[in-house]
């Protein structure tokens, strides 16, 4: 049965059904005093920290003062807190803070809704900060991402929000930490099928496609619709390993390598310790201080998490889309940040990601996309063309 308050508030089926799942685990410690994120003081504490900008402040003090004043909302505001932050992971299952609905995200039209529940954490995570003595101001540039997903609300809605709560909250767990332009995660090596092999000698990085994959386009991964120029082949014996090579351009050769296992190793297995790199899109990516992100990066977890023994740097994003170099310039901020990395192919990679930060909604029509930027107009230019861009891969050992 569907608790009262959930149908109260109007929410999508599936999102009621998904939430009615532990709600009186979480209702049991519901405060009878009320909530405490959503009283004004927390929120301008919140504003503060995340250095959310004026404009949009109003809209978060009026979703807090929506949630205190309809218990129901008040209700669901705690188990989403309880979900995120309390409940234990036996306690939560399979259920989600969050709905992919981005109506049960802002319930009633309360548009910071899941961005508050995001920073109930607020406390822990100061604690947690100065149990480890770092600086308040790393927090406060990680939680800029309330900031950055506000904006990218308001430029899709017209009105001040947050509904990729999701992502902000990888901050207050916390995983995630903005460390200058850049943000770092504790992460788990992703192989994506490829094979990785280090020279013993010289440390040289060789990475391989993982086999029977077709291969188009001058070395991208064929997708559905296309004819592949040729298959993929990796072969482990004894003495060696064959299959195909990512070259610098990341791109693979169109004729396999054969590496002898006397002079190579398996330098990266599923699952080693790795540290996530994610571009917020807040500022522009100049080369400087994307170099500089790694260097704060590899000091801060040096510093504060010495026991993680990561192996290297790993990202996937649009803006590794090694085609790029073919119609930016080389001093272009993108194919510069490209340089830091070892490029590889991404297996079903596509366009949707280009599209959805270039133009900024991915299903518009190609005649309805704005034309404001060179990377707008290039981006439709080369569609229309019949060019296909595609997500790309990279990695920086340690």
């Amino acid at each position: 049965m569907i608790p009262e308050p959930l149908t109260q508030l109007g929410l999508p089926l599936e999102a009621q059904e998904n939430w009615s799942r532990n709600w009186e685990l979480s209702q049991a410690s519901f405060p009878k005093e009320g909530v405490f994120f959503v009283q004004e003081d927390f929120l301008r504490e919140v504003a503060e920290i995340s250095r959310l900008r004026q404009e949009a402040r109003p809209a978060l003090f009026a979703s807090g003062r929506q949630i205190r004043e309809n218990e129901p909302l008040s209700r669901l505001a705690w188990h989403c807190h309880w979900l995120a932050h309390l409940a234990t992971a036996e306690e939560r299952g399979e259920v989600s803070p969050y709905s992919h609905d981005p109506k049960a995200n802002a319930p009633l039209g309360c548009t910071f809704f899941s961005g508050i529940i995001a920073m109930a954490a607020l406390p822990r995570i100061k604690a947690y900060y100065t149990e480890r003595a770092i600086p308040m101001s790393v927090l406060s540039d990680s939680a800029l991402a309330l900031d950055i997903w506000a904006e990218d609300y308001f430029v899709k809605h017209g009105v001040w929000g947050c509904d990729h709560a999701a992502w902000v909250l990888q901050h207050t767990v916390p995983t995630l930490f903005r460390l200058g332009r850049l943000e770092f995660q504790f992460g788990a090596f992703r192989s994506h099928g490829f094979s990785f092999y280090c020279n013993k000698k010289n440390g040289e990085l060789a990475i391989l496609a993982p086999p029977d994959m077709p291969v188009a386009d001058e070395g991208y991964f064929a997708q559905s619709d296309q004819k592949a120029d040729f298959t993929t082949t990796f072969v482990v014996t004894d003495t060696s390993v064959t299959g195909y090579q990512a070259q610098a351009n990341g791109r693979l050769a169109y004729a396999p390598v054969t590496l002898p296992l006397a002079d190579w190793e398996v330098a990266f297995t599923e699952g080693d310790k790795m540290i996530n790199v994610h571009i917020p899109a807040c500022a522009p990516l100049e080369y400087e201080l994307t170099r500089d992100s790694f260097r704060i990066c590899r000091e801060f977890f040096a510093k504060y998490f010495p026991g993680f023994a990561y192996k290297g740097f790993q990202c996937g994003s649009w803006l590794l889309d090694s085609s790029f170099n073919r119609f930016l310039p080389p001093t272009s901020n993108i194919v510069r940040f490209q340089s830091l990395f070892q490029l590889f192919p991404a297996p079903k990679a596509n366009d949707w990601q280009h599209r959805e930060r270039v133009f900024g909604n991915p299903d518009l029509p190609l005649d309805q996309v704005p034309q404001k930027t060179s990377l707008q107009k290039i981006l439709k230019r080369e569609i229309l063309n019949g060019f296909r861009f595609r997500s790309g891969l990279g990695l920086i050992p340690r």
